[in-house]
C-alpha cells in the first residue's frame, strides 16, 4: 500500500530535481525505456515505484 501522503508520481521537474539528473537525461532515458512514464493531461509523470527501482538499481551497482 502506497502512503497517503506521498503522491504516487512525480512530475519531470521533481524527479531531475530529487535524483539529480538533468532533463535532457531523463528524457533520454524514458525514451530509451529504461525509465517508464505516463502521460496524464499532457504531463508526463513517473511513477514512485519506477523511481524506487531506478535507485534500487543503483544501490545493487555500487
Amino acid at each position: 500500500m502506497h502512503p497517503s501522503n506521498h503522491p504516487f508520481a512525480y512530475g519531470i521537474k521533481a524527479t531531475c530535481s530529487g535524483l539529480g539528473i538533468s532533463r535532457s537525461l531523463l528524457y533520454n532515458m524514458i525514451r530509451d525505456g529504461r525509465v517508464k512514464s505516463v502521460k496524464i493531461a499532457g504531463r508526463t509523470l513517473i511513477p514512485c515505484s519506477e523511481i524506487e527501482r531506478l535507485l534500487s538499481g543503483v544501490a545493487n551497482d555500487a
